[in-house]
């Protein structure tokens, strides 16, 4: 399958990642913030994830069920037109699992 450039940058990064960003609701680094999926405050969920596809945080139920699994939703968040079609994003969340 052929990717785009931004696709394909993607990729590269998510291979060369070690670890995951996970963080709990009660740690500091997170105060203020909000999903940008959903934008549920920071404490309404557990766990929140550093996504790598849009750049920021992310509830982790936003991980797990809405956002690998909406082309446009992140798109959306991404405020641009990246990705064309779901397998594009189910791709590159399964890096992260």
């Amino acid at each position: 399958m052929k990717y785009n450039k931004e696709v394909s940058k993607l990729i590269v990064k998510l291979k060369e990642k070690k670890e995951h960003h996970i963080l709990t609701s009660d740690n500091e680094l997170l105060e203020g913030l909000k999903c940008p999926i959903c934008e549920c405050n920071i404490g309404d969920h557990e766990k929140y994830v550093h996504c790598e596809v849009i750049g920021a945080y992310i509830c982790d139920t936003c991980c797990r069920y809405e956002l690998c699994n909406d082309y446009q939703l992140v798109n959306k968040a991404l405020g641009k037109e990246i990705f064309n079609a779901n397998n594009e994003i189910i791709m590159l969340c399964e890096y992260c699992d």
